[in-house]
């Protein structure tokens, strides 16, 4: 697995403008190792994870984080439960699906709990419902978040799935290039891949995931349950969940600023593109400014995976979800304004 920690980012001079400022005055020695693990390389997702990173608010909270990429929501599910990782923030499926078979975690917060994403087809093609439902869609694979969006989105429009060609091609960049490439017609992209696609002439966008369904949830931080009963192990999670929270804010108020500090993190980075996205997205409601913690959203893809067979029972909300560090944390921030 590679990681990345505070002392890599020093080192690389990736750390973002004003860290100095803001950095606080508890030390490396002081604070607790916490291993994060990442299911992707950096992406939109986790800007509220690097903005609370890159700005000492980790670090303030008494956690030196060391992020593990460890590639696929599945992988860093299992890095978790494993005891390879303190936290992770995967895609809802494998936790449900995990709980379902009697894991022992927790969902404690979420800092974009619907879907940053949109469907798109490509250029040229057409968008309408009734066409989309006979193309050929391209997902990252069987029961992950694209998958079960392609099949909700035709049923929704009264179309028959079954009368659709669903292709697995990967990851983000994969289903691009299977896009562009004539391979698939419709695929699902995120804010950002889907801005600068459509920039390039290469997609024409349908919809966002969260207008044609404002309940499906997205990616939530995920600890081991008895790491909550530990007094030191709780208070590291708080911080996490903390910062998390205010990286969430930070994002709404300051896009421009966080389109900057991520930049830094992402590979040719454009951050006028990054900007136009994440001023597009916030009207949206993604991000999880008060913890994301809806029951509403978890109640609606818990009962979703269930129908649509991903996991083999419905998991209630108290079985997934502890609301306790998140509560702790607003009462210590305040709602967010």
């Amino acid at each position: 697995m590679a990681s990345i920690n505070r002392r890599d980012l020093i080192a690389t001079g990736l750390l973002g403008v004003g860290f100095g400022a803001a950095f606080p005055s508890r030390s490396f020695a002081q604070a607790a190792k916490f291993r994060f693990a990442m299911p992707t390389t950096p992406a939109n997702y986790l800007l509220p994870y690097f903005s609370a990173l890159d700005q000492g608010w980790l670090l303030k909270g008494g956690i030196d984080v060391e992020g593990l990429v460890v590639i696929g929501d599945v992988n860093a599910f299992r890095a978790l439960v494993s005891g390879s990782a303190d936290a992770t923030v995967p895609a809802i499926s494998p936790v449900l699906a995990g709980v379902a078979e009697g894991a022992k975690v927790k969902v404690v917060s979420s800092w974009q709990p619907v879907v940053d994403y949109f469907i798109v087809a490509r250029k040229g093609l057409s968008t309408k419902p009734a066409d989309l439902g006979t193309m050929t869609w391209g997902t990252a694979g069987p029961g992950g978040v694209t998958s079960a969006v392609s099949t909700l989105y035709m049923k929704k429009h009264g179309l028959d799935p079954a009368k659709a060609k669903t292709l697995s091609v990967g990851d983000q960049s994969s289903r691009l290039q299977a896009l562009v490439g004539g391979k698939v017609d419709v695929t699902i992209l995120d804010s950002y891949v889907t801005t600068r696609a459509e920039r390039a002439g290469q997609l024409t966008p349908v919809t966002s995931v969260v207008e044609e369904f404002p309940g499906m949830g997205n990616v939530f931080l995920v600890v081991d349950q008895k790491s909550l009963g530990d007094a030191a192990k709780r208070k590291a999670i708080l911080a996490m969940v903390k910062g998390g929270i205010e990286g969430a804010r930070f994002v709404m108020k300051e896009p421009a600023k966080a389109a900057e500090l991520m930049e830094k993190h992402l590979t040719n980075a454009d951050v006028g593109l990054l900007t136009e996205t994440l001023v597009r997205v916030n009207k949206l409601g993604i991000w999880g400014v008060d913890g994301g913690l809806d029951r509403k959203i978890i109640d609606y893809t818990a009962g979703v995976y269930f129908d649509e067979g991903i996991v083999s029972r419905k998991v209630t909300f108290e079985e997934l979800v502890d609301t306790s560090l998140v509560e702790e944390a607003i009462r210590d921030l305040g709602r967010f304004q």
